[in-house]
């Protein structure tokens, strides 16, 4: 039949099949400018309502064979005409130090940081970390860490991120754009004040609740290009694009307030462990509120961000075999 209520599926499956998404070029920054790591490709999509158009036409035809009706899909950025992108320089980057992480860890922050290479984002455009992470799943070659969850440090898909997205809203801090969404982690992590860092300088993520967000509000693209140093345990995320004109970022702080002493340690029973085998789980960390907060002079004036952080004070846990 071609009766275009029953057609219409077919169309949309052959469409399923069929469609293919544009491929910006892969960009890299090399010293002092932008090469093509791997080239665009255009993308098609059906037209399903032209199809069906097509179709009705040639119904009381004998042959009834109409072709696809596809469009071209023009990628957004092609390998051509680099130089309109107006990425011409290092805008801000973030560093962060990942000192005496377990290999697991440092198996996720090198997946995260590779997912995150490349990433260009139009002016205007924001940022979603989570959106680039994508499902987190043994599949997808994410390996078990530690993750916070219900007031215990405890093995989880993906521990390990949170390097990442810190290191990325170090470098958004210091491009000075404008940082849309970022939470604070439930106490502080040690690994984010490690190689001199201030305290309340972290940003974690917790997909799909958690996000880290910036807007690129400078005048040109932004490419986003991340560096693992395996040997030093140090994370670079670099910004390079066109830093808005007698644009100039402060730091102020960190402002401590409401220190909250250790809590006492935590025995918990472990059912998994033999008896006598204990396990230490989690750290003390002090409780406390610490403030950063970021002025951003250019042009138009002066706009101050503040970042706020609640950290709840933590106990030592050991885990205590019953087997």
């Amino acid at each position: 039949s071609t009766d275009s209520a029953n057609l219409r599926p077919r169309i949309e499956r052959i469409a399923a099949e069929v469609n293919q998404p544009a491929k910006d070029a892969a960009l890299r920054w090399t010293g002092s400018a932008l090469s093509v790591v791997a080239p665009s490709e255009d993308g098609r999509q059906v037209d399903v309502d032209a199809t069906l158009a097509a179709l009705a036409k040639v119904a009381e035809q004998p042959d009834r064979t109409v072709p696809l009706v596809v469009t071209t899909m023009k990628p957004r950025v092609g390998d051509q005409n680099l130089q309109a992108l107006g990425i011409t320089q290092l805008v801000a980057e973030g560093k962060s130090n990942f000192s005496f992480s377990p290999p697991n860890r440092v198996t996720n922050i090198k997946k995260m940081s590779g997912l995150l290479n490349g990433v260009l984002l139009a002016p205007g455009e924001e940022f979603s970390f989570n959106q680039v992470m994508g499902d987190i799943s043994p599949e997808e070659g994410w390996a078990e860490g530690l993750v916070i969850e219900n007031g215990r440090t405890v093995p989880g898909l993906g521990g390990g991120i949170c390097q990442v997205s810190t290191t990325a809203f170090r470098a958004a801090f210091w491009a000075g754009v404008p940082i849309t969404e970022r939470h604070d982690h439930v106490y502080p992590v040690p690994y984010y004040t490690q190689g001199g860092f201030p305290e309340g300088f972290d940003a974690t993520v917790w997909s799909p609740d958690l996000d880290f967000k910036f807007k690129n509000d400078t005048p040109g693209y932004l490419l986003i290009q991340t560096a693992v140093d395996l040997a030093g345990s140090n994370l670079t995320v670099s910004l390079y694009g066109t830093k808005p004109p007698g644009r100039s970022v402060q730091m102020q702080g960190p402002y401590v307030s409401n220190v909250k002493p250790v809590p006492p340690a935590r025995h918990i029973p472990d059912a998994t462990k033999p008896k006598g085998v204990v396990a230490q789980t989690d750290y003390p960390h002090q409780g406390m509120d610490v403030l950063i907060r970021r002025v951003v002079k250019d042009g138009s004036g002066s706009k101050v961000q503040e970042f706020a952080s609640h950290y709840q004070p933590w106990s030592a846990v050991y885990a205590e075999g019953t087997r």
